[in-house]
């Protein structure tokens, strides 16, 4: 065992440095700042009383967000036994049939309110690939699944968000006026 001050600047020096990262993926996952500030600080607290178990020169980066991904699932979890919350319902099957093209420019608050609308699992998914670039084999360390469910999961997640994309394109166009050509 590490003596405690080495360790405690251990911790912060390979740690610590990823705190306002964890924050913001929190952010983004929850969309509820002060719920993102929980996890994180939930997440810290339980990576310090675990980091004696951690093997320097490993991945602290992925370490973390596993940890945080397992303090995300209890809180939802807990969340859900407490109150009963009504989640949207999936998208249909034969809105994922039919990948039409995305328009060339759209709103930015657009892919947001889409992005907003998935379940939190496929949030998830995306914001740890997309966003974060962890790989698939990262991933699926990180949420303890095996890589070729991620793969499969990963992708229904980007045409579920491409199909509400383009619903939210649709829905803010403008009405065509009769006889007008397109």
């Amino acid at each position: 065992m590490r003596p405690d001050r080495s360790r405690r600047r251990e911790f912060e020096q390979v740690a610590v440095k990823h705190l306002d990262e964890i924050y913001r993926y929190a952010c983004r996952l929850t969309r509820q700042p002060p719920l993102a500030e929980d996890l994180t600080q939930e997440t810290f607290l339980q990576a310090w009383s675990s980091f004696a178990r951690f093997e320097p020169g490993t991945n602290c980066r992925a370490w973390l967000y596993r940890i945080f991904h397992h303090v995300h699932s209890h809180a939802r979890r807990r969340s859900n036994r407490e109150t009963a919350r009504v989640e949207m319902a999936d998208l249909p099957d034969h809105a994922l049939l039919y990948d039409p093209p995305l328009p060339r420019v759209f709103d930015r608050r657009l892919v947001q309110d889409a992005f907003g609308a998935l379940p939190p699992d496929a949030r998830e998914l995306l914001l740890l690939a997309e966003v974060e670039g962890f790989t698939y084999r990262e991933i699926a360390s990180i949420l303890e699944i095996p890589i070729g469910t991620v793969m499969s999961r990963l992708n229904r997640a980007r045409k579920r968000l491409r199909a509400l994309v383009i619903s939210k394109v649709n829905e803010s166009a403008p009405p065509r006026v009769s006889g007008e050509r397109g």
